[in-house]
Parts: C-alpha cells; structure tokens; sequence
C-alpha cells in the first residue's frame, strides 16, 4: 500500500512538472497589435469551351490585427486595417501588377477588388473557441469596389453590389475566416492527439472543408500543429457581378501543411499549407446563350502566414 502511494505521489509530480495536457482557446489582450503578412500562390488551369485559360497569381497582404476589446464574456472585437496590397497575375490575356503602395490611380477592372483593400477595414468578433462570431464595417468596401470597376452605364450598379455583398459580404467573410480561426479542440490535448471539424465556405468558390488538426509538440511557448483537409464539392451558385450569369464549382482536393500556435494567446503565428484541388465549373444564365457550359479545372496553390506583435 505504501509503495502504490508512492506511486501515485510520483505519478502526480510529473504531470505537476511535464503537465497532463492542455486546452488551447483564444486569449487575446485588450490594447494589443499585430502585423500579419499573408502571401497565397495559385495554379489555375482549366479549358473553357476548349479554350486553355490558366492563370498563375501571387498575392500578398499586410495587415493589421487590432485587439480593440475584450468584452465581458470573453469575446474580442478585432479591427482588421489592410495597408499593403501586391497582385501578380500571369494568364491568357497577359499579365497583370498591382501594387497599392506604387499605384498611379489607374487600375485595370480586373483588379478592383484588390485595389479596394489598401487603406480599408472591417471588424470582426472573435470568440473563445475561434468562431467569427460577426462580421461588420464591410459595406462601404464593397460599395468602392463597385465604383473602383468602373461599370458601364447600362449596368445596373445595385445588382453588381449585391453579388459583391454575396461574395465578400460579412457572411462569406464569416465562412472564409472560420477555417483559419476556429482550430482549438473542446478538451485538453498533448502530442499525438488529433481533433476535426468541417466548414462551409462561401464566396467566389464555395467548397465543405474538413479540417483534421494534430498536435506534435509543444515548444518554448508554442505548438506545433500538423493540418490535414478533405475538400468535397458545394454546388451553390455564385453570381457574375457584371454579367449576371452564374458559376457553380463541383470541387474535391486535399489540403495539408503545418502551423505555429503561440500558447499565451491562442493565435497562429506562423503557418504554411499547399493545396491540390480539381473538379469541374459549369457556367449558366449567360446573356443570349440559352445552354449552360461546363468544363474541368485544377488548381494548386500555397499559403504562407506571418504574425508578429507590435
């Protein structure tokens, strides 16, 4: 008897000493800021009607992450400040630069959108488990995207806003961000324990994304976690802003890659992940032509992540 108290004493100071686990969650502070640098790389290639439309493109955003308030239930309003915007864009139709911060104020339509984000802002609410709660403040982005566009007088300028609002409104932006944000598990974790969750995305391709997240060690303050995605199809419809006609993508794919969480916060801060996706696009409701057009497409891409405190 005495020895099995031993035991247990023993047993007892070493998970006092090495821990039994712990429970990531959001942990943000009132007052804090960060820099978060973002750079996605994307392989499309696809055959519309016969005809070969790949485009390669790099984007990358610097933005900031504001901490504006920690509400009494633990939520957090964030405030995401876009300050730099860089597009490549090498296709069929040639190639395409933008830089917000060497831009003379003539912007090619086709980068509007990206041309909009440079000096723009939304807020979001963040809540203990990861989940976007709200998202707000992005009408008047999506209402100088429009104007940006430079639309033709016979186009109806509130239809346009309105596909936009369905793409980049604060739903779809909800859908977007809820995959990078909502990874905390419901328990305690140590090495070697996974955790899943499946998302809708919206926006321009909407796709179902189940996350399967493993811990492999924890470091200095910071796990390292492995991410494994299943990306299976989501055939709702996205509507052309100019032209009406509507896309719905039949996607499947795999995704992979690994982050850095900080454990004092619960925020990523460094994270680099490589997409495989193929499946096919069909095109309805085009002006004139009574058919629908349907083709395959692939795309591979990376992501690359960085956050550090100001």
């Amino acid at each position: 008897m005495k020895r099995a108290l031993l035991c247990i004493a023993a047993a007892l100071a070493l998970a006092s000493l090495f821990g039994c686990g712990f429970k990531p969650s959001l942990d943000l502070e009132q007052g804090s800021e960060y820099l978060v640098e973002q750079t996605s790389e994307q392989h499309v290639n696809q055959a519309m009607g016969g005809r070969p439309q790949n485009v390669d493109s790099t984007i990358s955003l610097s933005y900031l992450f504001s901490v504006e308030q920690i509400r009494p239930d633990k939520d957090a309003v964030v405030k995401v400040l876009y300050q730099r915007v860089q597009v490549q864009q090498v296709g069929a139709a040639g190639s395409l630069t933008y830089d917000s911060d060497n831009s003379n104020g003539l912007v090619d339509p086709q980068m509007a959108a990206y041309a909009t984000l440079a000096g723009h802002s939304f807020s979001m609410v963040l809540q203990p488990g990861g989940e976007v709660a709200e998202v707000f403040g992005m009408e008047q982005l999506i209402a100088d995207m429009a104007r940006k566009m430079s639309l033709p007088p016979e186009v109806d300028r509130l239809r346009v806003e309105q596909a936009l609002a369905r793409q980049y409104g604060g739903q779809a932006m909800r859908e977007s961000l809820n995959p990078l944000m909502q990874i905390y598990p419901q328990g305690a974790i140590e090495p070697g324990d996974s955790w899943s969750r499946t998302f809708d995305v919206g926006g321009n391709t909407p796709m179902k994304i189940h996350n399967t997240w493993t811990l492999v060690q924890r470091s200095n303050g910071v796990s390292q976690i492995e991410l494994s995605s299943q990306i299976t199809p989501d055939t709702s419809e996205v509507e052309l802003p100019m032209s009406g006609a509507r896309l719905s993508y039949e996607l499947e794919g795999t995704q992979g890659g690994s982050l850095q969480m900080q454990e004092s916060s619960g925020l990523v801060i460094y994270s680099q992940l490589s997409q495989q996706i193929s499946g096919t696009v069909t095109l309805r409701g085009r002006p004139g032509e009574p058919d629908s057009l349907q083709w395959p497409i692939e795309i591979n891409g990376t992501q690359s992540l960085r956050m550090s405190k100001r």
